[in-house]
């Protein structure tokens, strides 16, 4: 897991980065948080995990972005987005590498799963399509969260309250995903005054349990460190990526909140526009505004935060030299393309 927390932290840092473009910091900045940053990092971060080279990501995310966007180019880039998970997973059962899809091969072969190609790339499919689904409207969320609830605000900014409680809040408040599709009933059965015939499909209403009048009539408390809330799943269907997915998202704040200190909304929080919720709920634009960071002192005493959230222990130095690889290691240098190519909302 840490050397998963550095690879979000450094994908998250150059994203950040981006944001002054060629100009350089100027005394206020201006960034749309979902579209540069909610958006493509955890994208970018699965498919490093899972071991793609940059032509291959950035045509990926492309196919992704216009198949989720439900417009007439869809049906094709679902095709686009079929065939390019076959090839990843083709391409990694001859050629393993030290990512996912390789472990997945792995696992398949030693537990005589007996998944053949379409399975195992349909399984990466999910992965990306999910995790990039769920990570940026959690990040968003809770961003907005932070942004508008001053008290909660004012705590993360002191220590009081982890990151981990804000997005936990987020979850009960204004849950990333609304609705679950594609469930079906395996058998006749009665639920409250309502019987549901085997067959029938069910849509998980996630976002309404959180804002049920019931609960809240009933004193039902959805404090910071409630965990009661479904949006994982429970038993042998909970969802397998609870602690990445969580990794993600809570990297990736914490570092927005140590590089821009200050950050407020652009806009007024009811000028913003919302996605219709059919799976996830987020705004199409989440613009914030923040100052210049500080500057060093002219002293040459380093000023230090009252509070960091990072908190890794410090790499070793290794004083051997290191080798230079035979191949690409699939580094993605051009952070800057990366962000110039993620469609603009």
């Amino acid at each position: 897991m840490l050397r998963t927390r550095d690879l979000i932290e450094e994908l998250a840092d150059q994203l950040i980065t981006a944001f002054f473009g060629d100009r350089g910091p100027q005394e206020w900045n201006e960034a749309d948080i979902l579209g540069q940053y909610a958006l493509p990092l955890p994208l970018l971060v699965m498919m490093r995990l899972m071991g793609m080279d940059e032509s291959s990501a950035l045509a990926t995310g492309h196919a992704i972005h216009e198949m989720l966007s439900g417009g007439p180019g869809a049906r094709r880039a679902a095709a686009e987005l079929d065939a390019r998970m076959r090839e990843l997973v083709t391409g990694k059962e001859h050629s393993p590498g030290p990512d996912l899809v390789s472990w997945m091969h792995h696992f398949n072969r030693e537990l005589h799963s007996g998944l053949d190609t379409h399975e195992l790339s349909e399984d990466v499919w999910l992965q990306i399509v999910a995790g990039r689904g769920a990570g940026t409207t959690w990040i968003c969320n809770t961003v907005l969260e932070l942004l508008t609830n001053p008290d909660l605000g004012a705590d993360v900014i002191a220590g009081r309250c982890p990151m981990e409680e804000a997005m936990n809040r987020v979850m009960w408040v204004n849950a990333p995903i609304q609705n679950l599709i594609g469930r079906w009933a395996t058998q006749d059965t009665t639920l409250g005054d309502y019987r549901v015939n085997c067959g029938d499909m069910a849509i998980i209403c996630l976002g309404a349990t959180g804002a049920d009048p019931a609960l809240h009539a009933a004193g039902h408390d959805i404090a910071r460190v409630n965990r009661s809330h479904l949006a994982w799943g429970a038993g042998t269907h909970a969802c397998p990526t609870h602690d990445l997915g969580s990794l993600i998202v809570r990297t990736g704040l914490e570092v927005l909140w140590n590089r821009l200190p200050g950050m407020r909304l652009a806009v007024p929080v009811e000028e913003l526009t919302w996605d219709l919720p059919y799976i996830a709920r987020t705004p199409t634009a989440l613009p914030v505004v923040f100052p210049l960071p500080p500057t060093p002192p002219a002293n040459g005493h380093s000023w230090t935060p009252p509070h960091s959230f990072l908190s890794n222990p410090p790499r070793p130095i290794s004083t051997r030299p290191k080798e230079r690889p035979s191949a690409p290691q699939g580094r993605l240098p051009r952070w800057r393309s990366l962000v110039a190519w993620w469609p603009r909302r």
